[in-house]
């Protein structure tokens, strides 16, 4: 290399050298940085790895918080930036026009809400009170939450089944529905059975599905599980059709007192209330009460006879016009007593009742039930011991007539005749299970006694009445 292109090297490089720093000065110069903690709005802790960007238009930059919840977002052009916040268990938050000045810092902290985050549900239904999670249960089931409940007024717990997967939900009035789930109902729902804290809620002498006469409030639910397929067959007989478990909340897992009152169109007013309290860590109690008034859409079945006749109609009743009464009335409450001597038994005892002073219900072939002062009653005890659960219930049904020409009481539209139903259902259960292999074999086993005793003064079995007891048991594993 001759000494003329030595002299042009070294000054080239000399103008790099000399250049690059003022440059660099200027670049960083129009630069800033946005830095702050990130931490829990409630208790004020610090949250780290919390997501943190910045963007202003396509741009975009990011950073992550530390330990202490302290992040740093650098070399960012001076202008307006809108952050937003991300971190798993908690609401993201946003906030924009946040200004970054050239060579400069702007202190942003951020307050983030923890959110509730359901990643797999524990559900009770699929394997008949063994708790386990939605996704390892060996069937179909859906669950909705309380929170979902929450979110949405009803009149029945049928309104909460409208988006449930494989089930559907056909309504015959403000209060009157019908469940289908399988295939093929009828006006009668009966074929899906259905539980409430374990125990059967169906009407016994026809077991059949009336949600408008089952106890307890909307306030109480826990949640909702709808069990369909095979392993439905777990709940013996008359569960082919699926399972639908209403569970209500426990006082030890929610106290304090919740009150609501709903009102809409047809002059619609529900108000419920639950008190629930725990007098000790051993003893915990609840009450819950309900009343619901409305006026039902206003359709005459052209066959219902106007007068009534005289065949089968009480005497008080013959020959009387036949006019409806679209009035909607009902109450309803359930009282609650858990107690938890030590920490794996659990004695759970139970009164509720309903009385459904007016409404209107559908049957299969006599047509519409002009309900009156139908009563509804169940007494329950629930014992848990580690792995061990057993239940006694009795349920009692009353359409509000003592005989068959009574008149206060509950009676067919079409033919004025009057419905008799003081029906009785007991269920004895016992389940327990084991684990073999280190677990990876898990057995559950049980024996289930149900007697059902129909008492309905020849008004619906006819005169089979006195023979008509109907006492099933089983076991299963």
């Amino acid at each position: 290399m001759s000494l003329l292109h030595v002299r042009r090297f070294l000054t080239a490089a000399l103008l790099v050298v000399v250049a690059f720093p003022l440059t660099a000065a200027k670049t960083f110069a129009q630069t800033g940085i946005i830095s702050g903690r990130v931490t829990d709005v409630a208790s004020g802790k610090p949250l780290e790895n919390a997501q943190i960007q910045v963007q202003a238009g396509t741009t975009n930059f990011g950073a992550v918080s530390g330990a202490g919840g302290a992040y740093r977002a650098v070399n960012l052009p001076a202008g307006t930036y809108t952050v937003t916040v991300k971190l798993l268990g908690y609401l993201p938050r946003t906030l924009a026009g946040q200004k970054v000045t050239a060579n400069g810092t702007t202190t942003l902290d951020l307050l983030l809400t923890a959110s509730a985050v359901q990643l797999n549900e524990t559900v009770v239904t699929a394997s008949r009170n063994v708790p386990e999670k939605v996704l390892d249960a060996p069937a179909s089931i859906s669950v909705i939450s309380s929170e979902k409940i929450e979110e949405k007024p009803a009149i029945t717990i049928a309104d909460y089944l409208g988006s449930t997967p494989g089930v559907t939900m056909i309504k015959g009035g403000i209060a009157q529905s019908n469940i289908v789930a399988r295939g093929f109902n009828n006006a009668f729902s009966g074929s899906m059975l259905v539980l409430q804290d374990y125990r059967f809620a169906g009407v016994p002498s026809l077991r059949v599905n009336v949600p408008f006469l089952m106890t307890g409030t909307n306030e109480d639910i826990d949640r909702i599980e709808v069990l369909l397929g095979p392993a439905s067959a777990l709940y013996g007989p008359n569960s082919a059709n699926g399972v639908l478990h209403v569970i209500t909340k426990s006082p030890f897992a929610s106290q304090g007192t919740t009150a609501s009152i709903d009102g809409g169109e047809r002059s619609v007013i529900r108000a419920g209330l639950r008190h629930a309290g725990v007098v000790s860590p051993k003893f915990g109690y609840k009450l819950s009460g309900e009343y619901m008034q409305g006026k039902d859409w206003e359709f005459i079945d052209p066959g219902e006879r106007t007068p009534f006749g005289t065949t089968f109609v009480p005497p008080a009743r013959a020959g009387l016009a036949n006019t409806r009464n679209f009035d909607l009335q009902r109450a309803s409450g359930e009282a609650r007593m858990d107690i938890r001597p030590t920490s794996d038994l659990e004695l759970i005892s139970t009164v509720g009742m309903t009385k459904l002073g007016k409404g209107i219900e559908l049957t299969g072939a006599n047509g519409s039930v002009q309900a009156q002062n139908w009563t509804y009653l169940n007494l329950q005890q629930r014992v848990k011991w580690n792995r061990l659960f057993g239940q006694l219930f009795l349920n009692n049904s009353n359409a509000g007539n003592d005989t068959s020409t009574a008149t206060g009481g509950t009676y067919l539209l079409r033919s004025g005749a009057d419905i008799v139903d003081k029906s009785r259902v007991f269920g004895a259960q016992l389940q327990h299970g084991l684990d073999f292999a280190g677990g990876k074999q898990t057995f559950t086993y049980g024996g289930d006694y149900i007697w059902t005793n129909p008492r309905t003064g020849n008004t619906i079995n006819g005169s089979n009445e006195d023979h008509d007891n109907v006492t099933e048991y089983g076991a299963y594993v």
